[in-house]
Parts: C-alpha cells; structure tokens; sequence
C-alpha cells in the first residue's frame, strides 16, 4: 500500500511529499522520483515523517508547520485534492 513520506534535499530548507511504500524492513520510497509537486527531484532526503497515510500527513504537516518548518504548499494541496 502506497504512504507518504515527508522529506527534505540536503541541499534545501523545504519539505516536500514523496509516495513511500511500507515493507516488512521499514519505509522504502517507491520507484517515483520526485515529490507530488512535481517539482523536486528526490536526490539524498532527510525525511522527517515517514510511511503515513494521507489522515496522518495532514495532522503531522498541520503540526510542523505552527512550529515554524517550511512546507511545500503544492504537495500539500495534493493532500486534499481527493476530498
């Protein structure tokens, strides 16, 4: 089952969400290399969430940002394109 991961380059300040995939050794990316926003490729990330559904992401997402960490608002808004 695809989950979300929330992730940063190395080289960059904003997080962005890229699809993950839940496997018996942890949390893998999936084959897709670039975030929901089509705009990030994913090179070496430093991923602060991890295999979370789309509930999950919203609440965590809602979290970091009032402690003040920048977020994609374009892979955001994916998060709520299927309500």
């Amino acid at each position: 089952m695809t989950k979300l991961c929330l992730c940063c380059n190395e080289d960059a300040t904003t997080y962005h969400i890229y699809e993950c995939k839940q496997t018996i050794n942890g949390c893998n990316f999936t084959y897709d290399k670039y975030a929901k926003c089509n705009h990030i490729e994913r090179l070496k990330p430093n991923c602060i969430l991890t295999c979370k559904d789309e509930n999950e992401m919203r609440l965590k997402i809602a979290e970091l940002v009032n402690n003040g960490e920048q977020i994609c608002g374009v892979c955001v808004s994916t998060l709520y394109a299927n309500d």
